[in-house]
């Protein structure tokens, strides 16, 4: 039996300057589980490959096929089942990934075979040890899949973080010289936990794993972390910062192993304001950068988001961290009710807070989240692509779009005038492209010149 695991993408706004690629963790966590039971397996990311999708798959003839992306993939991932459907219709073909996890339905077509909705990794030790024979999946909690002319879901299964493997990282061994964050390269990913216990209505991974949030065992994740041949390693768990004795756990048993990384993490403002003393710890344990949720200044908005963070809680986290060296890029939240007003205030309070590096994402809701059937009927789309934040999905109320996208845009380039790193990344990214464009004009013309002279 052979697998083929591919991560699909769906390209945003910012895929030309391509400031974040990373590996495609979430298949290397079920390439370690394919290794250890000795399954063939390869994975197809097309971030890293020069190879189209048609051709891998008619080059590999696998026997099942594993599709994994985000919303806006949701159009890749059903066109790419519906070509490997058409090039062999005994292929067993799979959807799975974080979308799948909330919104299974958007995959139950008759291109796809099983739908994994959740412990994906125990899953796929449970369809391996079985040869993917129809007559067990009945059986599988996790699994969707189509019977007798309609489509069965079994009951969800929630993953203990003592269950979930290590990353198999052959295939970040192979690529990671392309991988990046920003200016950080190489960069590898890590998780330490699942899911999140905090309760803001506008995300989708509080819901992940049936909503229990599953620590890793420390000592894990030291383990892992030891055996990463990256000197920058992104920890991205929802929310790194939740229980104090975890953070000191951590930062204890990297001291203990002799690790001498750097880290990037999401972290909570409150957190950080209440546990101030740590922030010195957290320097010293190689942490660089944290990403955090500051959404907005106006109370009233952070209490629509129950968020439970103040503004305050907010700036004194950010204080904190600057004071300490440590970069902080902010995440913040554009909503469908802004004014003009609105925007220049929160401009205000980004200034206020001496942000080099921020993002602000359009107010999305999300499918598969409690509250979403009641703004369904003010959605103006349902293209999947939409969903990145940078669209709006519903007409804003305090101006027009074209002034919407103007003021959210404006803000985005108000940070090129006071970050040089940032300037620079774009610099280099255009000129990265420039040779990348150049390279492929050349060798189209020598092609032809080359089928020219073969013709006379």
């Amino acid at each position: 039996m052979k697998l083929l695991m591919v991560k699909c993408h769906q390209k945003t706004l910012f895929s030309w300057l391509q400031p974040i690629q990373t590996e495609p963790y979430e298949l290397e966590i079920l390439a370690s589980v394919a290794e250890s039971s000795g399954t063939a397996y390869r994975i197809f990311d097309a971030l890293f490959a020069k190879e189209s999708f048609q051709h891998v798959l008619q080059q590999e003839t696998p026997d099942v096929l594993l599709l994994s992306g985000y919303i806006t993939a949701v159009d890749t991932m059903l066109a790419y089942a519906r070509i490997a459907r058409m090039t062999n219709p005994d292929l067993v073909i799979v959807a799975g990934g974080v979308h799948a996890s909330l919104c299974p339905e958007d995959f139950m077509v008759p291109a796809i075979d099983l739908v994994v909705h959740s412990d994906g990794a125990r899953v796929l030790k449970q369809l391996i040890d079985t040869g993917f024979h129809r007559n067990a999946w009945p059986s599988m909690k996790g699994l969707a899949y189509w019977n007798d002319g309609k489509w069965v879901t079994n009951p969800a299964m929630t993953t203990p973080g003592n269950s979930l493997p290590s990353a198999n990282r052959s295939y970040f061994h192979q690529h990671k010289q392309h991988t990046r964050y920003l200016h950080h390269s190489p960069v590898a990913l890590l998780q330490t936990a699942l899911s999140c216990p905090h309760s803001c209505n506008f995300c989708y991974c509080r819901h992940l794993n049936n909503g229990v949030y599953a620590p890793r065992p420390m000592d894990c994740v030291i383990q892992e972390i030891s055996q990463i041949p990256c000197d920058t390693i992104w920890i991205i768990d929802d929310t790194f910062l939740i229980e104090r004795k975890r953070v000191e756990a951590f930062m204890k048993g990297l001291a203990a192993a002799g690790i001498h990384k750097q880290f990037i993490a999401y972290a909570r403002a409150d957190f950080l304001a209440e546990h101030a003393d740590l922030v010195p710890k957290l320097k010293q344990a190689g942490f660089v950068e944290f990403i955090i949720g500051l959404e907005s200044q106006n109370p009233e908005e952070l209490a629509s988001y129950d968020k439970k963070c103040t503004a305050m809680e907010n700036q004194q986290a950010v204080q904190r961290l600057q004071e300490q060296g440590i970069q902080v890029t902010g995440l913040f939240i554009a909503h469908i009710h802004y004014t003009p007003e609105d925007f220049r205030d929160l401009r205000r309070w980004m200034n206020t807070l001496q942000l080099n590096t921020y993002t602000l994402s359009i107010y999305t809701p999300m499918k598969g989240l409690p509250g979403y059937e009641e703004v369904q009927s003010h959605l103006t789309t349902h293209d999947p692509k939409k969903w990145d934040f940078l669209h709006l999905v519903m007409d804003p109320t305090g101006m027009s779009r074209f002034r919407f996208y103007c003021e959210v845009w404006y803000t985005y380039a108000q940070q090129l005038g006071h970050n040089k790193i940032l300037r620079q990344f774009i610099i280099s990214s255009l000129v990265r492209i420039f040779k990348s464009r150049t390279a492929t004009l050349k060798n189209t013309f020598l092609q032809k010149v080359i089928r020219k002279e073969s013709s006379l």
